[in-house]
């Protein structure tokens, strides 16, 4: 079998694994979506909470800084060493 054909082939058994695990993700609700991160994750998660509040409900934030230091608007850009 060349190449070609066995990652064809391997992709075909992945797709099909994956239709089987679709089909039992709609028993799952989704109204209730919340967040969570770490160090830089719990940045990110602040960000997302901020910029999703209709959607995400709720966050866990650990050693994450904190939402005022997010809803700062910076006014000097300038990169100092």
């Amino acid at each position: 079998m060349s190449k070609i054909v066995q990652i064809i082939a391997c992709l075909a058994v992945l797709v099909l694994a994956c239709a089987e695990q679709l089909a039992s993700l709609n028993q799952y609700s989704i109204s209730d979506v919340s967040v969570s991160g770490l160090s830089a994750g719990a940045y990110m998660a602040v960000q997302m909470h901020v910029a999703f509040s209709a959607t995400i409900n709720s966050s866990a934030i650990f050693a994450g800084v904190s939402l005022r230091y997010i809803l700062v608007v910076p006014t000097n850009l300038s990169v100092r060493f």
